[in-house]
């Protein structure tokens, strides 16, 4: 429950200090005292949205903080747990903050640990529930109507599953239809892809093999030149009269010199060297002339083989040698498209068990709604009458439709009167009766949800006389369960509060708020009875509603 409310130059606040207690707590004082300006603040403390225009004029920030105490409590603190927010010295204890900028930024805190705005929201949808001054406009909303009916008789865990589970399946339908889409528009590659591998895998090209065969080519084109130049060579080296012969007779007549000049020395050794080096070029000569090949066959084999690669390597934009790693390339691109269609059959599956998983839950939750609309109609129908409407009915009609809240829609129809058929809530219930139904309805979800704190702002606006004791009388017993602070300016609800907080405005209209004694509840009783001018008659009637409280 919510134990301690700090504000601090929030709106008319400059600084508001409050501790609280289990039970009913009202909150009165004269209007533009600024009591729904607490409200104002808590809201903010679970993750309502903030600006600028909140911070108190002439001040830099807003600063706002509320403790709250968990015992019993299990799903804030696991919640906590979870996201190691917890206060390791005390896990029942947690302390909320909101700062607010005068540039309208805001910061939020839990346990003195930084969180986002959508944190607080998570975990204040643990703490608190607060219904404001038209909180009855928006009982004409069927997401609200459904939601009470979910905190009525419903798991709370079960529809925020359902909502989970529905969004988990819509994010899984959406990248499945993307996915599907890619593949149809990457049929057409696919096959292009798988013609092009065929046609390069059959030409069986190998790394390498293009410059070899172009130097084939070369050679047999040009075997009859290179054997008859060959030819030649030889001839000019090998004749009686050739090279060969003749260094060596010259080799032969430089050795008959008896003469040691170094120089001829020099000269005989060459000779002797070039003339081994002519005989070897001779031999070397014949060799190659001997593997020279003439064979048109192979030359026109060679010819169309090298015309193919060519023709590819034009045909893909490309050069002859760079084909087998085009090839390569292409086959890891024709791969990847097959890893999409497996892809396809796995998120087809992930679909399938979103779908699956949303589909069981939401089914569940359905039971426990068409179970819990009986209970819900009957108890509220009772309220209903307590309040004045003695001859109201209420009723609940589900219409099918899949959303992130079931598979179902909830629309409330009222009666008012013997006899009139049930109709929309906001054809059927006029003002002041749609302002009574709502707060019964407040009442009796309040009493079934898991929520500790139910916090009213003037919920009970229109409702006066017998009808405003009952209203305390059921927020008085509600308290028994739930802890509940409600704005009021009706005595008979106020007098029936275990606790009374009464909020002013000092002589500087800067908005205080302090407990009341027991006499002090009696003047400010007083004071909403008679107004201004506070008689004895007021003091004494006062008296009486406290004392019937009790």
């Amino acid at each position: 429950m919510l134990t301690h409310l700090n504000v601090r130059d929030f709106a008319l606040i400059d600084c508001l200090d409050v501790e609280l207690a289990a039970g009913f707590t009202v909150i009165t004082g004269e209007t533009g005292a600024g009591k729904s300006i607490m409200v104002d603040a808590l809201g903010l403390l679970i993750g309502n949205r903030g600006n600028a225009m909140m911070v108190r004029s002439g001040t830099s920030r807003a600063d706002l903080s509320a403790e709250f105490d968990l015992a019993g409590l299990p799903g804030a603190g696991e919640w906590l747990e979870e996201r190691a927010l917890e206060d390791a010295q005390d896990k029942d204890r947690c302390v909320v903050r909101r700062t607010i900028s005068s540039d309208g930024r805001s910061r939020a805190f839990i346990n003195g640990r930084s969180v986002t705005l959508q944190e607080l929201r998570e975990l204040g949808a643990h703490l608190v529930d607060i219904h404001g001054q038209h909180e009855h406009r928006a009982l004409l909303a069927p997401e609200t109507q459904l939601r009470w009916l979910d905190e009525y008789g419903s798991d709370a865990s079960l529809v925020v599953a359902v909502r989970t589970h529905y969004r988990e399946w819509i994010e899984a339908h959406r990248e499945l239809e993307a996915l599907v889409a890619q593949v149809r528009s990457g049929e057409h590659e696919r096959k292009l892809l798988e013609y092009q591998v065929s046609e390069l895998e059959s030409l069986t090209l190998e790394p390498g093999e293009v410059e070899t065969l172009v130097a084939d080519q070369r050679r047999l084109a040009s075997a009859e030149e290179v054997r008859s130049v060959i030819a030649g060579a030889t001839d000019t080296l090998s004749d009686d009269d050739g090279l060969t012969h003749r260094i060596a007779r010259l080799g032969t007549e430089l050795g008959t010199l008896d003469d040691s000049h170094p120089s001829l020395a020099s000269a005989r050794e060459l000779v002797n060297t070039a003339s081994i080096h002519l005989s070897e070029a001779e031999t070397e000569l014949r060799r190659f002339g001997d593997s020279v090949e003439i064979n048109p066959a192979r030359l026109h084999e060679v010819e169309e083989r090298l015309s193919r690669i060519f023709d590819a390597a034009r045909k893909h934009q490309t050069q002859g040698p760079l084909l087998p790693g085009l090839l390569e390339e292409l086959r890891n691109r024709l791969a990847a498209l097959g890893n999409d269609a497996q892809r396809l059959e796995e998120m087809t599956a992930a679909e399938g068990a979103a779908r699956e998983a949303y589909d069981r839950t939401a089914a569940k939750l359905s039971v426990q709604r068409h179970r819990a609309a009986s209970g819900f109609t009957r108890d509220v129908g009772k309220r209903m009458h307590a309040l004045g409407m003695p001859k109201a009915k209420l009723g609940v009609v589900f219409t099918e439709r899949e959303s992130e809240r079931g598979r179902e829609n909830v629309a409330l129809e009222v009666s008012t009167n013997t006899g009139v058929p049930p109709g929309p809530l906001a054809q059927v219930a006029s003002g002041g009766e749609l302002s009574r139904l709502s707060l019964a309805v407040e009442v009796v979800a309040a009493g079934q949800s898991a929520i500790p704190s139910l916090v009213l702002d003037e919920a009970d606006i229109g409702i006066g006389g017998a009808v405003a004791e009952t209203v305390g009388e059921m927020l008085r017993t509600l308290a028994a369960k739930t802890q509940v602070l409600c704005v009021t300016h009706l005595p008979q609800v106020a007098a029936k509060g275990h606790h009374h907080l009464r909020v002013s405005k000092t002589e500087n209209s800067e908005t205080r708020a302090r407990l009341l004694t027991s006499e002090e509840r009696v003047e400010e009783l007083a004071r909403m009875l008679a107004g201004k001018s506070i008689t004895q008659r007021a003091r004494d009637h006062a008296e009486e509603l406290l004392q019937e409280a009790d």
